[in-house]
């Protein structure tokens, strides 16, 4: 039995499952709502209040963890604890309720778990294939071939932040989105020169943002060909028209999402349009199944 743990900056997950034949089965999932990137001040900072919710977060899945009693578990914290000044000191405490160590993972290797985690799911051996992950503190962009990474970058840009410089006290305007979606578009600008362009067949989503970006897009027939410019500019139009985030009623949109859906949009759309990105298709998989895979293929149970 394997386990993975993902401290991420809007939510804390847990895959526990185990390799059977060529798949990962998942046998138990668990989400936390810990909003952690919220959590942080000015100085980068996190506040007593977030900490210990994501300190009782981690008792949950502990209990959890000691029923199913997994023999490998890994658990790892991205970008809100890459930046934060008191990590250390939040360590600590998170490890006790978890019971299992906590690694800090640089954005590199976070890249290198996510495309593990896809190119497992989806297991095309001649594909050159583009994975985009976008999370509440940064988003990962992967180029592939097969099984193999062949660049990764990890960008200091996510959902939760964005929403708050630009959609101030939650307020949507044309003119806010279009300014958020061309910040995106700089902290993407210097990815790949046009020289150095590398050519992929297909582009995957890997985050929950992105999958639920689709699912709202479906729901809401917002388009046929699933994530498209086109259809991210449709749901765009229909966030402006609500006016404010906490008046989005949109199938699929879950009010304690929405802030972070809103978010990731602007950056799907300047990382596809700085890209050139016609098509998105969101999958499963990423880095939480990348954990897993990582654990088995280095020959642990």
């Amino acid at each position: 039995m394997l386990a993975a743990i993902d401290l991420g900056s809007n939510s804390f997950r847990m895959h526990i499952g185990r390799h059977v034949g060529n798949t990962i089965e998942v046998v138990r999932s668990m989400r936390e709502a810990t909003r952690m990137a919220a959590g942080l001040d000015d100085s980068d900072m996190l506040s007593e209040t977030v900490v210990r919710r994501g300190v009782d977060a981690l008792y949950r899945m502990g209990d959890i963890l000691q029923a199913y009693r997994p023999l490998a578990v890994r658990a790892v914290a991205t970008n809100t604890f890459r930046i934060a000044k008191n990590a250390a000191t939040f360590l600590p405490a998170a490890e006790k309720a978890l019971g299992y160590p906590i690694e800090v993972i640089s954005g590199d290797e976070e890249a290198r778990l996510i495309y593990l985690g896809i190119a497992h799911q989806i297991p095309r051996a001649g594909e050159n294939r583009l994975v985009i992950d976008i999370g509440g503190g940064s988003t990962e962009v992967i180029v592939g071939h097969g099984q193999d990474v062949e660049r990764a970058e990890s960008v200091g840009i996510g959902t939760v932040r964005l929403a708050r410089q630009f959609f101030r006290g939650g307020k949507m305007d044309a003119l806010a989105f279009d300014a958020a979606v061309q910040f995106a578009r700089e902290r993407f600008d210097e990815i790949y020169k046009q020289a150095d362009k590398p050519q992929w067949n297909n582009v995957y989503g890997s985050s929950g943002t992105l999958r639920a970006i689709g699912e709202i897009i479906a729901r809401n027939n917002l388009g046929d060909e699933g994530i498209t410019p086109q259809s991210l500019e449709k749901l765009k139009h229909r966030f402006v028209d609500f006016g404010s985030i906490d008046k989005i009623a949109l199938e699929k949109v879950r009010p304690e999402r929405a802030e972070s859906i809103v978010g990731g949009l602007a950056i799907l759309m300047g990382v596809m349009q700085e890209l050139g990105i016609n098509k998105l298709r969101p999958v499963e998989g990423g880095l939480r199944l990348g954990v897993m895979w990582d654990l088995h293929l280095r020959g642990k149970p």
